[in-house]
């Protein structure tokens, strides 16, 4: 928890500290380049390992670190932009048998790199809904200190992103963001945007 507060600071005091005076720019424009930092909130194999995972007296406890995300957009048309999208996420599984003595934790590490693509909606000055989706490579690990487990490392395999999202600019360069959909892991994701040229 502590990571995810000190990564949207960082994110917030870099961006805040470069974010331009008012003109009359559009919230999205043509030309435009716009880079976000994100944190993911509702990561799906966190639930997974959760819901399928069954041991007796809550003697297994998940926890998950991120979904993070760093994506890059560039406004190709009035409407559409189009960039990469960066993610990582880990989820960590820990069993600990009260009076056997059994103990041991499981890791799931994913690493995305996504092609995508929004249609933008509105005309405002300070508000930029859109739609979009995107396509892409995923890299899973995972690791269990059980020596019977063998760990796996998945070669890669095709991954995709589907968002419903909005930017919000307190001044034009620099604002927040929020999406829901599928995002890298995460069904819900939010953080800080900031927009040149």
């Amino acid at each position: 928890m502590k990571a995810r507060i000190l990564f949207l600071v960082i994110t917030f005091q870099l961006l805040v500290g470069q974010a331009g005076a008012q003109n009359d720019a559009k919230a999205f424009e043509k030309g435009s380049s716009v880079i976000s930092v994100g944190l993911g909130i509702g990561n799906v194999w966190k639930s997974f390992l959760e819901d399928f995972t069954s041991y007796p007296d809550n003697s297994y406890k998940v926890s998950n670190n991120g979904t993070f995300s760093l994506i890059y957009e560039y406004g190709f048309s009035k409407r559409i932009s189009a960039g990469i999208a960066l993610g990582y996420y880990e989820v960590e599984g820990k069993f600990n048998g009260a009076g056997t003595g059994f103990t041991f934790s499981e890791t799931l590490t994913n690493f995305s790199i996504l092609a995508r693509a929004n249609y933008h909606i509105g005309k405002s000055k300070k508000f930029d809904p859109y739609v979009g989706g995107g396509i892409g490579y995923f890299h899973f690990k995972y690791n269990n200190d059980r020596p019977e487990i063998i760990n796996s490392k998945s070669p890669g395999a095709f991954g995709y992103s589907a968002q419903l999202g909005a930017r919000y600019y307190f001044v034009p360069n620099f604002g927040v963001f929020a999406e829901v959909g599928y995002v890298g892991g995460s069904l819900f994701q939010l953080g800080a945007t900031y927009k040149f040229k």
